[in-house]
């Protein structure tokens, strides 16, 4: 997905402190520029990313909304691009966001609301800045990556974690409970060609409700044409909204292939 740019106007503040050898200012000898600057959209509706966050020092960058509440944070030392920040929900279109620059005050890599405070600007207040986030539609909020054990089982891994949009059990084939309804979901599949997915009913005759298509078959299934779920595929990945009647259908995910093995239970709230 192309990630939008969203444009705010960045506060620096220019460091001067002195290496241990008294002879260049900065980290070995640089100065260090602590600020951020060009907010953009992740490929997750839980993911923003800042195509710089500097930092002397260890710290961290935190995303907040309108109402201050924080919604993710990111460990920072010396200077980075491409920072990713993954939230703890997913953010709207138009949504208010500010980021801000703190200290990890006791070094222990975990922030803490109240004790890890804002660095201040040579001129006074937080070194922050605020944007409206533009979120284009049906952008995935979570993102499932299948990894095939040969044709007997599947593992699964979800991000971003924090988002609380249900859960992964461990080992394979492993349950999959999907409690935020409504929840915009990306599988990627690497080895679609040999074993595609699809979630089914099997208390209807193993009904067949979205079937991730490859090079010997079209998608398909009951849901696959809904515009309210509106899938979406490309390449090895197929989106889908988990909306509440299709959490009320489905009983399973499995391979398509192989459908004795590769299978496991989903759970829909």
């Amino acid at each position: 997905m192309t990630c939008r740019k969203i444009l705010l106007i960045p506060f620096f503040i220019l460091i001067s402190a002195c290496d241990s050898a008294g002879d260049g200012p900065g980290i070995g000898g640089i100065a260090v520029v602590e600020g951020v600057s060009q907010i953009t959209l992740g490929d997750l509706t839980t993911r923003i990313q800042l195509a710089t966050a500097n930092k002397e020092g260890a710290g961290f960058i935190t995303a907040s909304d309108s109402l201050s509440n924080l919604i993710g944070s990111q460990l920072i030392a010396g200077e980075n691009s491409d920072v990713v920040i993954d939230l703890s929900r997913p953010v709207v279109n138009g949504e208010e966001i500010t980021v801000t620059l703190h200290e990890d005050s006791n070094n222990n890599g975990i922030f803490e609301l109240g004790v890890d405070l804002a660095v201040q600007s040579i001129g006074g207040g937080d070194i922050k800045a605020t944007s409206t986030v533009d979120v284009p539609s049906f952008t995935p909020d979570v993102r499932l990556t299948l990894t095939s054990n040969g044709s007997t089982s599947w593992l699964i891994s979800a991000e971003p974690q924090s988002y609380n949009w249900g859960s992964v059990g461990a080992g394979d084939n492993p349950d999959l409970v999907i409690s935020t309804a409504g929840v915009r979901i990306e599988v990627v599949n690497p080895s679609v060609q040999s074993h595609p997915f699809s979630l089914i009913d099997a208390n209807k005759g193993i009904t067949e409700l979205i079937t991730q298509g490859n090079s010997g078959s079209p998608g398909g299934g009951s849901f696959y044409n809904s515009t309210a779920v509106n899938v979406v595929e490309s390449g090895n990945t197929i989106q889908f909204s988990f909306i509440a009647e299709l959490a009320g259908a489905v009983t399973n995910y499995r391979c398509d292939i192989h459908t004795a093995n590769m299978i496991g239970q989903v759970f829909g709230e």
